[in-house]
């Protein structure tokens, strides 16, 4: 995990809510970071859904359900040992993964992301039902790349775990450093913030 971007963003994301008067709760980027990520349990804890003004480039406000993970917080819901065979076996050629806890229209958005940057994801190809579908193709086929996803458990209605691969570590860092601008993309636009907060 690349703690020293997380540090890093929780600072400059401090002091831009403070600057723009805003809680702790109204947070740009990503929500409160995972209790192992530095987060304290005794914090109020995030609604399963919100929405959030991404600082990173993004005028209007998009609707983010994204949550940086790991493959322990999966453990804690489904104790799988073939699944994790199966993952070290994804592990030897994509040495470098990424967990992130999403809806299936972030799913969709991150690998058209992915897809753009890296170039096509490894294996089976997916694109076919994808909201924001790259590959025009709609026959059964594969690509070979330098990045895979495997999509581990639905954890509630279209949320669920799903973990990106990566072969080198400058695709992986690259990854990470936009974690905070993931979200549901263009079909879902201008969703607005509860007036609770």
């Amino acid at each position: 995990m690349n703690m020293q971007f997380i540090t890093k963003h929780k600072r400059r994301t401090k002091r831009s809510n403070q600057a723009a008067g805003r809680t702790d709760f109204e947070i740009e980027g990503f929500w409160p970071l995972p209790t192992y990520l530095g987060r304290s349990s005794s914090q109020p804890q995030p609604p399963n859904e919100q929405s959030v003004v991404s600082n990173l480039g993004m005028q209007s406000m998009m609707h983010q359900t994204v949550v940086l993970s790991d493959i322990d917080d999966y453990l804690r819901c489904e104790n799988d040992a073939e699944e994790l065979e199966l993952r070290n076996q994804r592990l030897s050629r994509f040495p470098h993964p990424v967990m992130l806890q999403v809806s299936y229209a972030e799913l969709d958005f991150i690998n058209r992301w992915c897809w753009l940057r890296f170039g096509p994801r490894c294996g089976d190809c997916t694109q076919r039902d994808s909201e924001y579908r790259v590959c025009e193709a709609g026959h059964p086929h594969s690509h070979d790349g330098v990045w895979t996803d495997h999509w581990f458990a639905k954890t509630e209605y279209n949320y669920g775990f799903n973990e990106w691969y990566f072969a080198n570590r400058l695709d992986y860092d690259a990854f990470l450093e936009n974690v905070p601008s993931f979200n549901w993309g263009e079909h879902y636009p201008n969703k607005k913030l509860p007036k609770n907060r």
